[in-house]
């Protein structure tokens, strides 16, 4: 294959920048395998735009877990940042976080994904008014893309919920792209769309709920939840 060749060729080594250009290249053959058995066998066909969308979501998904390399050639810095990763060190914003009890009588669920060479994961809490821990999750997902393991996380949360007999649930995850998908202000891509479905048709059982985003410093309760579960596991 030429462009196999090609790839081999001209992208040599560890740098982020080429381990960003294999994986789109893998993600690009794989999308568009997938398009025309889906033209071929079931009569469908998706906008070009859904199709790149998939692509950039399944590769940005997958840097998103490479460790900080320092040193890198100016080709693989701008080629990553093409996808939305910087490679330059910056100084992390210091965030003062406080954890918002929810109503009376109503619980907050706070979720998570993980995704890394191992793997993907979810994970979430429900706590009370008072903060007090309720029910956890935790569990291993075969997934390769770190927005689909956001919005399971959430439908996993929500399940919970209800299988509790909860009535109102605010519910929180930090990833501002799942919430947006959810609630409808940023498009929707078609591939995920029966699963965001079944997120909104399962909040409609409930009496009030409430979606929103929170910053990745004041969930790390989550997160942390979840890496002890599967250590006690």
């Amino acid at each position: 294959m030429e462009e196999e060749s090609w790839l081999r060729n001209n992208f040599k080594g560890s740098g982020r920048g080429t381990k960003t250009t294999k994986i789109a290249f893998s993600a690009s053959i794989y999308r568009i395998w997938r398009e025309r058995n889906m033209c071929i066998y079931e009569n469908t066909r998706l906008h070009k735009k859904s199709i790149l969308s998939d692509i950039l979501s399944t590769v940005r998904g997958k840097i998103s877990g490479m460790a900080l390399q320092d040193v890198d050639n100016s080709r693989n810095n701008l080629i990553a940042a093409n996808f939305g990763y910087v490679l330059c060190p910056v100084k992390a914003e210091t965030k003062w976080c406080s954890w918002k009890k929810p109503d009376p009588d109503s619980f907050k669920i706070s979720t998570d994904a993980l995704l890394d060479s191992e793997g993907g994961g979810i994970g979430g809490l429900i706590r009370d008014e008072y903060g007090m821990v309720i029910a956890m999750i935790s569990m291993n997902v075969e997934r390769d893309e770190n927005f689909e393991l956001e919005l399971l996380a959430v439908h996993q949360g929500i399940s919970l919920a209800r299988e509790m007999g909860l009535k109102s649930i605010w519910i929180e995850s930090d990833s501002k792209l799942a919430i947006d998908k959810i609630i409808g202000t940023s498009s929707r891509p078609w591939s995920k769309l029966n699963l965001i479905k079944d997120i909104k048709k399962s909040l409609a059982c409930f009496d009030s709920w409430k979606l929103s985003h929170i910053w990745r410093e004041d969930n790390v309760k989550v997160s942390i939840s979840r890496l002890c579960s599967l250590l006690v596991l």
